[in-house]
């Protein structure tokens, strides 16, 4: 599955979760969406189906729900002993 950089900048941004008290950054980086969890600990996120992505290297799978406008409005995170944890858009700050 090939995204646009155009695809690919609907998911750029910083997201938040309240029940992790944990941020995390998705950005481009040469025309693939990464990761940012922590210094120096960038993953890349392979396409899986629409909206959906996986991390090979750390056994995630993220899901996006969008608005009818094509906002994003949580990315949903599962893995191995956690399932669908919930990360929203945090502002962004000029």
């Amino acid at each position: 599955m090939d995204l646009s950089q155009k695809d690919l900048t609907i998911y750029i941004g910083k997201y938040f979760s309240d029940e992790t008290n944990s941020s995390l950054t998705i950005k481009a980086d040469n025309g693939k969406l990464m990761i940012h969890v922590k210094p120096n600990a960038d993953y890349p996120l392979k396409p899986a189906y629409k909206d959906a992505f996986m991390i090979d290297a750390l056994g995630w799978d993220i899901q996006f729900t969008k608005n009818p406008e094509n906002k994003i409005l949580v990315m949903k995170i599962s893995l191995s002993r956690a399932r669908n944890v919930e990360f929203l858009p945090t502002p962004s700050t000029p």
